[in-house]
């Protein structure tokens, strides 16, 4: 086991506490870096669906360039992890109309609206929805336990806080990792942490 992976463990067991869903204790986060673009990982379907039940029909942008992370772990579920982002060109998103094309889901304070689809006999279940302003990049913003509940990871963590937590924690210093935990139909809200940067 390399240096990284020992020091990532160690850290996890001390600053995240496990999901009081699943008994025992439960220190197994992995780190999930590998955000694509959803033309390289997702279904053409699942796009498809994710567009036509988020995204006002006027929208003239292409999903397939939205971020997708792909969770797949042996007797589980496939989960998908959908992130509707696209880098602004160069000069940037200066108007409120590039904005929202580059950004559909996004808002004006940072937030922005972050989802999770379990994959099930070929069909695509919304597992996951809210909006989240995000403190840290992709390649550290998602952990996901090692753990399964039912056929999918018992939690997961993100890098940052949703907006039922905004007002409480605006004076925290440090990264917010939030925590949410699967019921048996959708992922919820557990727990927070503060983690310094």
């Amino acid at each position: 086991m390399n240096f990284n992976r020992l020091l990532l463990l160690f850290i996890l067991s001390f600053f995240l506490p496990s999901c009081q869903m699943v008994q025992g204790e439960e220190s197994a986060f992995q780190a999930k870096p590998n955000w694509d673009y959803g033309a390289n990982v997702a279904p053409q379907a699942l796009l498809d669906q994710f567009r036509q039940e988020n995204i006002d029909q006027e929208w003239i942008g292409d999903p397939k360039r939205f971020r997708v992370l792909k969770i797949q772990a042996l007797g589980q579920k496939t989960l998908y992890f959908v992130y509707p982002f696209i880098d602004c060109p160069e000069n940037g998103c200066v108007t409120l109309q590039l904005r929202q094309l580059y950004q559909p889901l996004c808002n004006a304070s940072g937030g922005c609206g972050y989802f999770v689809y379990a994959e099930e006999n070929g069909k695509y279940r919304q597992v996951f929805h809210e909006v989240v302003w995000k403190q840290v990049d992709e390649g550290k913003f998602v952990q996901v336990s090692t753990i399964p509940f039912q056929g999918l990871p018992s939690c997961f963590k993100l890098g940052g806080f949703d907006g039922d937590r905004r007002e409480s924690i605006k004076k925290i210093n440090g990264v917010i990792v939030s925590q949410y935990c699967y019921n048996g139909r959708e992922y919820v809200f557990d727990n927070y942490q503060t983690v310094q940067d």
